[in-house]
């Protein structure tokens, strides 16, 4: 828990120095929208989110960070003020920082190719070069998102009301989360996946993240298959919306061990990404329902996981408990009704 509790003391360490920005410099650094900062370099180590630690050792060296592609922070020298083209590289394709071929660049590679974001990245990655072998690229007024027509992703394993109740294709639940419906979907997916995706995986671990991923992911398509029957659908935002909503629900019932700006500006990013995702959610070819429950999930999948911890009594006591009561009540019904009663045309 941070001992900061002035702006005066945000501002200047104990003998009056620079603060550096304890965002940048923690293990587990960069929850703010931006990873990229310009600051002196320092022996300073906090020991917990945005608090304590020793403060000296300043030289006239700066030091810019950003979030390397492997979901871990990184140093890179400067001499002078970053240009744009540094900080858009650092902030959206970190691995065109250069130098391309340093030690560090190269240990950035090995963490990455281990994540598992990179791993079911290269699955829908194949999977989307399979649809596009079997079915090309329709015209934009069929699939304006620039891929394949409805039947090859129903080979492939769309999501299909009806194939999934009267011929048991329970496996479709699933499979469209492998599936995306054109080149604008899978990059958008696969930028967010690979960037925010695999930074909160570094936070949680591979277990926690693969948990929220699939649940959500299932939860979205089950939805989805409720209120949309008749409707194809593929994509992995439901997974994806899963991840953020619990990435807010860690923010919300843990976040107080965090620094409090960070708590702030990290919390309005996911809203914004939350709010923004969902308004384009409801335009034609995109799967709102999905998107919805996938959020939903994600939050009671967070609720449940970092509620047992957190400081509020309630949500400590009894509220995780209730979350995953919601849960499982949801998963029993859900597939009750889906399964037993008749859809309407």
């Amino acid at each position: 828990m941070s001992n900061i509790r002035t702006l005066k003391d945000l501002e200047s360490g104990p003998n009056k120095q620079p603060l550096p920005n304890p965002w940048q410099t923690h293990p587990n650094a960069s929850r703010a929208s931006s990873y990229a900062t310009q600051q002196p370099t320092t022996s300073y180590s906090p020991n917990s989110y945005g608090g304590g630690g020793d403060y000296g050792n300043y030289n006239q060296s700066m030091r810019y960070q950003y979030m390397g592609f492997d979901g871990y922070p990184h140093d890179m020298n400067v001499t002078q003020q970053p240009t744009m083209t540094q900080i858009c590289c650092g902030n959206c394709c970190p691995c065109c920082v250069p130098p391309l071929c340093s030690p560090d660049k190269q240990k950035q590679w090995v963490n990455f190719v281990k994540s598992f974001c990179f791993f079911i990245s290269i699955v829908q990655i194949i999977m989307f070069i399979i649809e596009l072998s079997m079915g090309g690229v329709v015209s934009t007024e069929i699939n304006p998102l620039i891929g394949p027509d409805a039947g090859t992703m129903i080979n492939l394993g769309a999501k299909d009301g009806y194939l999934e109740r009267f011929h048991f294709q329970v496996f479709r639940f699933i499979t469209p989360i492998f599936l995306h419906a054109g080149f604008i979907h899978i990059l958008f997916n696969l930028f967010v996946q690979l960037r925010t995706g695999i930074y909160l995986e570094r936070q949680w671990g591979i277990p926690k993240f693969v948990l929220f991923y699939f649940i959500s992911g299932i939860a979205g398509n089950l939805f989805s298959s409720l209120v949309e029957f008749w409707s194809i659908s593929v994509g992995a935002s439901g997974a994806i919306m899963g991840i953020m909503g619990a990435h807010f629900a860690e923010l919300l019932w843990a976040g107080d061990r965090m620094n409090p700006q960070q708590r702030k500006i990290s919390m309005g990013s996911a809203i914004l990404f939350i709010v923004i995702t969902m308004l384009f959610s409801f335009s034609k070819f995109i799967d709102w329902a999905a998107h919805l429950m996938g959020v939903i999930m994600g939050f009671l999948l967070g609720s449940v996981v970092f509620g047992k911890d957190s400081s509020n009594n309630a949500m400590r006591r009894f509220g995780y408990l209730l979350a995953l009561a919601i849960i499982v009540s949801f998963f029993v019904i859900g597939f009750a009704l889906f399964f037993t009663v008749v859809p309407a045309k």
